[in-house]
């Protein structure tokens, strides 16, 4: 089953989609299935994989894509965003360390994309949304118990893909080894979370 988000990029977390990339232990991983409007009021395309590979894969097809859709404006995107309170955050742990600037172009990356990102029912589903140079980020539907230990056995949508990006800026900005090298992962009241943390791409 797959669950979108709002056009004219859709982001599908599918609990039965293909392995991943990557694995990440005592995790569900899945690839990401964006539904993509290639045109302005034009049909749709299905497109596997991080934002960095779906925007390349779009300009491939339509090389004026962000001039016909041009990335949102970051007040109008904040102004959605930061409606989720942080109930923990771990530093490095088990996460190996990644380029931080190349972490804050993927959150470039994610700060530009329209709609509502959704993810299948948690403990423990994640999706890598962006990885370039071997520095990727996750969100996954599974907290560290929550508040009151709750698990999110359910579908849940975000207000804005800013969300994600917010998470991952916050560990960078907290998690900061030397000038460029961050990894780690923060939790959310509401029983999601997001990684920071090498990978491979």
């Amino acid at each position: 089953m797959f669950v979108k988000a709002s056009l004219p990029i859709l982001a599908l977390f599918g609990l039965l989609a293909k392995a991943s990339q990557s694995v990440i232990p005592g995790y569900n991983t899945v690839d990401i299935e964006w539904e993509v409007q290639v045109t302005a009021g034009g049909p749709t395309v299905n497109v596997t994989g991080t934002i960095e590979e779906v925007y390349a894969h779009l300009k491939t097809l339509n090389p004026d894509f962000e001039t016909e859709f041009p990335p949102v404006a970051h007040d109008a995107i904040e102004a959605r965003g930061a409606a989720y309170t942080i109930s923990g955050l771990s530093c490095q742990g088990s996460w190996a360390g990644c380029s931080w600037g190349r972490i804050q172009d993927g959150i470039r990356y994610l700060n530009g994309v329209p709609g509502r990102p959704s993810n299948g029912p948690g403990p423990g589903n994640c999706g890598r949304v962006s990885c370039s140079y071997n520095s990727a980020i996750w969100w996954c539907n599974d907290p560290p118990g929550g508040e009151g230990g709750l698990q999110n056995n359910y579908q849940y949508t975000l207000n804005s893909f800013y969300d994600i990006a917010s998470g991952a800026n916050y560990i960078g900005q907290n998690c900061l080894i030397g000038t460029d090298t961050t990894s780690g992962q923060v939790f959310y009241t509401d029983s999601w979370n997001v990684i920071v943390r090498a990978d491979s791409c």
